[in-house]
C-alpha cells in the first residue's frame, strides 16, 4: 500500500481510506468492527467518519476496537446543530468541548481530522470561530480542518479564501465520471501544497458493480417498466470506459482507483467499507497494469514521468 502525507499531520496515510457506516443493530456492530479489522490487515490507516449519517456512533464503534493500525488518522465531523444555528454553536467552550468528546469516544488523544461542509465552515467564518479552530490546532488537540466541496465545481475565488485562511485538505468528488475538481481546485492544490481526499471515486458505485446489484428490472407491482432510453443514457459513460479493461489488464474497479491517485495533489480516495472482497480489490490496485501513454491521452492525463 502506497503512503502519502495530508498537511498538519504527521502520520502518512494509505492512499485507500475507507468510510465508515455504523451498524443499526449489535450484531451488525460485530461484522463491522470485522470489515474494518479486514481493512486494517490490506494496510487501510485513513477512516472516513464524516460521510457517516451518525458520525458519534462511528467514533465510539471505532473506539471500541480491540486494536487500532500506527499511525491511524481518522477524520469526523461535528454533531449537527439546530438548523438555524444559534451564537453558541460556535463558541469557543462548545468546541473545545466537542473536539475532545469525539477524542474520548475514539480513546484517541487528539481528533486527526475535523471535516466541515463548505457552509458550515462560512458560517463558522461569520461567527468568529476559525480562530479557535486554529488555537485547537496550534495547542495540538486538533489536526487539522477539512473542508467539504459541493457537487458541481467551485467558485476559485472562494478556494482562494480557503486556502489564504489555512486550509489544505479539501474533500471533493473526484472520478472518471466526476471531474469538476481538474480544473478550478487541483492547480490550486498544487501550487501551495494543498491536499484533497476523493470522494465517490466509484461514482456511487456504477465503476465498482454496487450499482448493478440492485437491478433496474426488478420493480415493484405496479411500477411502470424501465426506460431503455434512459437506460442507456445512463450507462453510455460507463460503457465509454470499456477501453480501460479491455484485454484484461485491469477491472473498472482498479481502473477508478489508479484515475483518482494520479494526480498527486490526491492524498487518498475515500471508499465505502461493504465487504471484504471489494476491499481487497481495491486496496491492490496496485497489481493492475499501469495506464499506457494511449490510455492517459484518451482520459486526458498529463504524460507519465519516467522514474529517474
Amino acid at each position: 500500500m502506497e503512503f502519502r502525507q495530508i498537511p498538519g499531520i504527521p502520520s502518512p496515510v494509505s492512499v485507500i481510506g475507507v468510510s465508515v457506516e455504523p451498524p443499526l443493530t449489535g450484531v451488525a456492530s460485530t461484522l463491522r468492527a470485522g470489515l474494518l479489522e479486514h481493512a486494517f490487515r490490506q494496510g487501510v490507516n485513513l477512516l472516513d467518519l464524516s460521510s457517516s449519517r451518525e458520525p458519534q456512533a462511528a467514533e465510539t464503534l471505532v473506539g471500541a476496537l480491540r486494536s487500532q493500525p500506527e499511525g491511524l488518522v481518522v477524520l469526523s465531523r461535528l454533531p449537527a446543530g439546530p438548523s438555524d444555528p444559534r451564537p453558541e454553536q460556535w463558541s469557543e467552550v462548545h468546541l473545545r468541548r466537542a473536539v475532545t468528546a469525539a477524542a474520548k469516544r475514539l480513546r484517541r488523544p487528539k481528533l486527526d481530522l475535523l471535516a466541515m461542509d463548505l457552509t458550515e465552515f462560512q458560517t463558522a467564518r461569520r461567527a468568529d470561530a476559525v480562530a479557535t479552530l486554529d488555537a485547537l490546532v496550534r495547542e495540538g488537540a486538533l489536526g487539522g480542518v477539512a473542508v467539504r466541496l459541493p457537487r458541481g465545481g467551485m467558485d476559485p475565488r472562494e478556494v482562494d479564501r480557503l486556502l489564504s485562511e489555512h486550509v489544505a485538505t479539501f474533500l471533493a468528488p473526484w472520478s472518471l465520471l466526476e471531474r469538476e475538481a481538474e480544473h478550478d481546485l487541483l492547480p490550486r492544490l498544487g501550487s501551495v501544497g494543498g491536499r484533497l481526499l476523493a470522494l465517490d471515486p466509484h461514482s456511487g458505485g456504477a465503476l465498482d458493480g454496487r450499482r448493478a446489484l440492485s437491478s433496474p428490472f426488478d420493480r415493484a407491482p405496479g411500477e411502470p417498466p424501465p426506460d431503455l432510453a434512459e437506460l442507456r443514457r445512463q450507462m453510455a459513460p460507463v460503457l465509454a470506459l470499456g477501453f480501460l479493461t479491455s484485454g484484461r489488464r485491469r477491472t473498472l474497479v482498479e481502473a477508478a482507483i489508479r484515475f483518482a491517485l494520479d494526480p498527486r495533489e490526491v492524498a487518498a480516495a475515500l471508499c465505502p467499507l461493504v465487504d471484504p472482497k471489494l476491499t481487497e480489490a481495491i486496496c491492490g490496485f496496485e497489481r493492475s497494469a499501469p495506464f499506457t501513454s494511449e490510455e492517459r491521452h484518451r482520459l486526458g492525463l498529463p504524460a507519465a514521468i519516467a522514474p529517474s
